[in-house]
């Protein structure tokens, strides 16, 4: 794994890291987490399972605000390297040669690319002078680059007990003064009356080092998260787990379940730890999320040898088979649209779910079915517009009015103990009120408006399922 992780561009910030070889091979984990009950993909479908693929690992650079990357690079570590013209044809693409490497486009603007005989990229955007410079540096490597020891650290612990790593490195990304701002306009109430010493409190968060989040994967999946400190817990041991879930709210991160785990603070480490249900899965691995060449389809479908002029034409049944793999897994995703802790949450990953969409397998899937997948991903992304421009008219909201003042001032701090008379209180828990009341009222304005594009196209499933039934005959949940 350090192999891989080590070719990233030092700006990459976060990391989903996979033993897939024994994700696939581990009988404990059985079919379901590949392919769920009844239809579509399973949560581990996600990650890039071509025949021969070992170690995965999708290295991102995150905007820490939104947590959407800036781009993405998945590096598979491969038995064989599949055939770049063979699979140019079977994604409809082109072949290309970028830094002396050979290279394939899908229409998607994802490109795959050979870093050596056993390291085969796919990168998105298709930003290509960005990738042949990485390219060209990739396949010389001089050493090891210091931005990336936190990664290599969190890669290191993929193992047999936990094939699945996540890791995000925040070192230097928050200040103190911001930090504080941060603790005083929390939503909720225990951390916005986080310690009587703010300072303290931000002196600690602001030293945070990144998030790992170590997952088993079994009849019953767990994860452990330490989030990584350079100073010690103690100012905010009390308050870890409201902290955490709020910072995971305010970054649309908030895993279903999550709020049962449990939570120590120790040393200069804050440890989370519980059960992952399969949706939380997913959307744990959605997060980081790369185009992986469906050779498996491709190979299955009769796809010519390099050197043909066109790909065969599918078979009726071939073509019937592969939409409704293309449009289960859509279903999938629209059954799991569920209401986030707050507007920023479900418009973060309704984005993903639009993105997954743009970036699904499309050999041999019915022209049909495709128009409608995009219509889907159209509305998901309306949906997700609607939703962050109203998180950002909630957050002016909480902003109005004139907050009561203690011994702190807006975006200050001081070392002293902040003043906590009954006075203050009861002007403090006015003001959040009526902050909480305008804050919902554009919540349910947001939600109403949001809804028609989602109920759209949950509305348009229907329609297409039975067409393509009556077509095909095909197994369409």
């Amino acid at each position: 794994m350090d192999q891989l992780i080590n070719r990233l561009p030092p700006g990459a910030n976060a990391i989903v890291a996979a033993d897939v070889g024994y994700l696939r091979a581990s009988p404990a984990i059985g079919r379901i987490r590949w392919a769920a009950k009844g239809a579509g993909p399973g949560p581990l479908a996600i990650l890039p399972n071509l025949p021969g693929v070992k170690n995965v690992c999708i290295g991102a650079q995150l905007d820490l605000n939104s947590l959407r990357p800036e781009w993405q690079l998945a590096l598979l570590q491969v038995d064989t390297m599949p055939q770049f013209q063979q699979l140019a044809q079977a994604t409809h693409g082109y072949t290309d040669t970028i830094g002396g490497a050979q290279a394939a486009w899908s229409p998607t603007g994802a490109c795959f690319i050979s870093l050596d005989p056993n390291t085969l990229v796919s990168a998105q955007p298709g930003n290509r002078q960005m990738i042949t410079r990485w390219v060209q540096t990739a396949r010389a490597p001089s050493g090891t680059s210091p931005y990336l020891t936190y990664l290599r650290t969190a890669g290191s612990m993929v193992s047999d007990q936990t094939p699945i790593v996540f890791a995000v490195d925040l070192q230097d990304a928050f200040s103190v003064p911001a930090v504080v701002g941060w603790l005083r306009s929390a939503s909720d109430d225990p951390v916005a009356a986080a310690s009587p010493d703010k300072a303290a409190a931000a002196k600690v968060l602001a030293t945070v080092r990144g998030i790992t989040i170590r997952v088993s994967v079994a009849d019953t999946s767990t994860a452990v998260a330490t989030v990584d400190f350079n100073g010690d817990t103690g100012p905010i041991a009390q308050l870890a787990k409201p902290l955490f879930l709020e910072l995971l709210a305010d970054h649309g991160l908030t895993l279903p379940g999550i709020e049962s785990w449990t939570f120590t603070a120790a040393g200069p480490t804050v440890t989370c730890q519980g059960n992952l249900s399969d949706q939380a899965l997913r959307q744990l691995l959605s997060l980081l999320q790369s185009p992986s060449p469906d050779m498996a389809t491709a190979a299955a479908s009769g796809q010519p040898s390099p050197g043909t002029a066109q790909p065969a034409p599918a078979n009726k049944a071939a073509m019937g088979a592969a939409s409704a793999k293309y449009f289960n897994s859509i279903s999938v995703m629209l059954d799991n649209v569920r209401p986030g802790s707050s507007l920023g949450e479900q418009a973060g990953w309704l984005s993903r779910y639009a993105t997954r969409i743009d970036q699904l397998p499309v050999v041999n899937v019915d022209p049909e079915m495709l128009s409608w997948g995009a219509s889907v991903s159209a509305s998901l992304r309306a949906a997700s517009s609607i939703l962050e421009a109203g998180q950002q008219r909630v957050t002016a909201a909480a902003q109005t009015g004139t907050a009561p003042v203690g011994s702190y001032s807006a975006g200050m701090y001081d070392s002293g103990e902040e003043q906590r008379d009954a006075q203050y209180r009861a002007d403090l828990e006015n003001y959040r009120r009526q902050n909480r009341q305008a804050s919902q009222q554009i919540r349910s304005q947001v939600t109403q408006e949001a809804n028609k594009p989602l109920q759209a196209a949950t509305d348009s499933r229907g329609r297409i399922r039975a067409t393509m039934a009556e077509r095909y005959g095909a197994d369409f949940k």
